[in-house]
């Protein structure tokens, strides 16, 4: 937001200097005619006096953009409010405007003032017509264009040296414009405020471009007042014209008020861009057509010296722009309705993004989550049918590596009886001589025993080591003639929980 702030200020200072240069007021045209010559003031002022003088332009526009688009485009109001309307004046008000009109006019009629360009800003300019041009001219315009270049040169200094005597140009470059006026304002409220004079307008302590900024984003009326402390009649205009309770009061109501002294920096820019040549003036500024800045009135001297004259002028003005700004207060609130719509469209739909985004976002994390348990699940049935495997083999070879039962006649053997973890009983005749590990073999080989597992004698209760290298003989273990045996699970725990929960995930 502060680039764009400080982007718009450099903006209306470049329109300021054109304005200047020129002597053009409405601020759209000057805008357009800036940014067609991108920005560059000595360019577009070049052009301008060429175009004036009938010349083409340097830079090579064929066509000025300010040219109006269309022929029924209706004129920016006349410079002093109320020409027209002469039913509606007073007598003392008709001829005060007169003479100022005819005093207007014939400072426009004298050679300076046109060699300046201070004509009619409402006449469109435009290119003359030119016949076409064969080889002959062709020539010419070859041979002539250096001197007319020159020319050009001598009359741009030469009008470049005369706004330098003059003040009208080059001061425009201000340092501290709201200083300027903070600096008048200070000034005015202390030497025609005060409890004496409670009545006093409500100057804006800011630049003009800030002023007029504000004045088009609030559709008010822009009252500008240019403070001549030289003036002998500037003393009775401050104190009996604008600290009076009815002007004071009624520009406060209905307009924005900017002021600020024409001998700082500031003040003369503001008074070359709003057209006063040295003396106190009330001007009130709106803004037509978009971005079009207009003066409605002028109030120069005399008429200001009557407070009267002023307070007549002020009202009539207000009261015949008073539709007009309430039309364009309406329209800008339907464009602040629509912005406000399309930003609440625009936060809902980003709104209902980000939740279809989360939901996504949740389902594929739901979607990853199964995926890791199914394939967690395929790995440990995986793993459970290698073991099964496995132990299927080792169970295998453990029953090809027994010997044959031995017959009941032999005087050797030593029968038992082995019972298991399911209660499933095991019966087999084993010669004494046999070791353990044979037995320990005989009960692994079937499928209903424990992966791990130990044997134990009944009575008395002992552990019988059947794997390892001291293992040994049945007769020495004390198991002959016939012994029964109680196998003990090593791994129920692990094997029964893993089972139970592939049951349960499989359910």
């Amino acid at each position: 937001m502060e680039a764009e702030a400080s982007s718009g200020d450099d903006h209306d200072q470049l329109v300021a200097q054109y304005q200047a240069f020129t002597g053009r007021e409405d601020m759209g045209e000057c805008r357009r005619v800036l940014e067609a010559h991108g920005w560059n003031v000595e360019m577009a002022v070049q052009d301008t006096f060429n175009e004036q003088e009938g010349k083409a332009p340097v830079y090579g526009h064929n066509q000025h953009p300010y040219a109006p688009e269309t022929a029924g485009e209706p004129s920016p109001p006349s410079a002093i409010a109320g020409i027209d309307g002469q039913d509606d004046m007073p007598a003392q008000l008709l001829r005060h405007r007169r003479a100022v009109a005819d005093a207007a006019a014939a400072a426009r009629s004298t050679p300076l003032a046109r060699g300046m360009g201070r004509g009619d800003r409402h006449q469109p300019l435009s290119a003359p017509q030119r016949p076409a041009a064969g080889w002959m001219q062709w020539c010419w315009n070859v041979v002539s264009s250096p001197f007319r270049l020159f020319q050009s040169g001598i009359w741009f200094v030469a009008r470049f040296v005369y706004t330098l005597l003059t003040g009208a140009g080059m001061l425009l470059d201000v340092p501290d414009p709201e200083g300027d006026v903070r600096k008048f304002v200070e000034e005015f409220g202390r030497r025609y405020g005060g409890p004496d004079s409670p009545h006093v307008p409500n100057f804006m302590v800011c630049s003009y471009a800030q002023a007029i900024r504000r004045a088009k984003e609030e559709v008010k009326l822009l009252l500008v007042y240019c403070h001549d402390g030289q003036n002998q009649s500037t003393p009775a205009i401050c104190r009996d014209v604008l600290c009076s309770e009815e002007v004071a009061t009624f520009v406060n109501d209905n307009m924005l008020v900017f002021g600020v002294g024409m001998e700082s920096p500031e003040g003369r820019r503001v008074s070359v861009t709003i057209r006063n040549w040295g003396q106190p003036m009330l001007c009130t500024l709106a803004y037509r057509h978009g971005n079009s800045l207009v003066a409605l009135q002028r109030i120069p001297l005399p008429q200001l010296e009557s407070r009267g004259t002023v307070l007549a002028a002020l009202t009539m003005l207000v009261e015949s722009q008073r539709a007009d700004i309430a039309q364009q207060r309406v329209n800008l609130e339907r464009i602040s309705q629509d912005r406000l719509i399309r930003e609440q469209q625009e936060r809902e739909y980003n709104e209902s993004l980000q939740r279809d985004r989360e939901r996504e976002l949740r389902l594929q994390a739901q979607r990853d989550a199964a995926e890791q348990q199914l394939a967690e699940r395929e790995l440990r049935k995986r793993n459970r049918l290698e073991r099964a495997e496995t132990l299927r083999r080792s169970r295998q070879q453990a029953a090809d590596s027994l010997l044959a039962e031995p017959a009941a006649v032999d005087g050797n053997v030593v029968r038992l009886s082995i019972r298991l973890p399911d209660n499933t009983r095991l019966e087999r005749r084993f010669l004494g001589t046999e070791s353990l590990s044979t037995v320990h073999s005989f009960v692994f080989s079937h499928e209903e025993a424990p992966a791990q597992f130990t044997m134990l004698t009944t009575y008395p209760k002992r552990e019988l080591v059947s794997t390892g290298e001291n293992v040994q003989c049945i007769v020495a273990a004390g198991l002959a003639p016939a012994a029964v045996l109680v196998v003990r699970d090593e791994d129920v725990d692990s094997s029964g929980s893993e089972d139970e929960a592939d049951e349960d995930e499989i359910a």
